[in-house]
């Protein structure tokens, strides 16, 4: 069979193939979504917790020698892009399980009026 013909039994396969790709590291298959992102938010707390004691520490470590405002940079430049990027991926999944879970509201009531 083609794969990229569209009869009528391939475009559910076709569908949750495009919906695992917009929902990144979440299975539909897997846990339920609200479970999974749960996690993914746990994760990021984690790593937020851990990349702002490091932070910490090397704003700690400069101004103990009387360079709070280089410690202040350096502990930026490490915190903000990984905090940053690990805050916009949590939110992009967010809204990718939240419109999930919308569109599969609407084709439950589509399919039983």
């Amino acid at each position: 069979m083609n794969p990229t013909s569209h009869e009528s039994g391939d475009l559910p396969e076709a569908r949750q193939s495009l919906e695992n790709r917009s929902l990144g590291r979440l299975r539909l298959d897997a846990e339920p979504l609200e479970v999974q992102l749960a996690r993914h938010r746990a994760a990021f707390h984690v790593l937020a917790g851990v990349t702002t004691a490091i932070a910490a520490a090397f704003f700690a470590l400069f101004a103990a020698f009387d360079r709070p405002g280089v410690g202040l940079v350096v502990g930026a430049l490490l915190w903000l892009p990984i905090v940053g990027v690990s805050w916009r991926d949590h939110r992009r999944l967010a809204r990718a399980v939240e419109h999930q879970l919308q569109e599969r509201a609407r084709l439950d009531r589509d399919q039983n009026p």
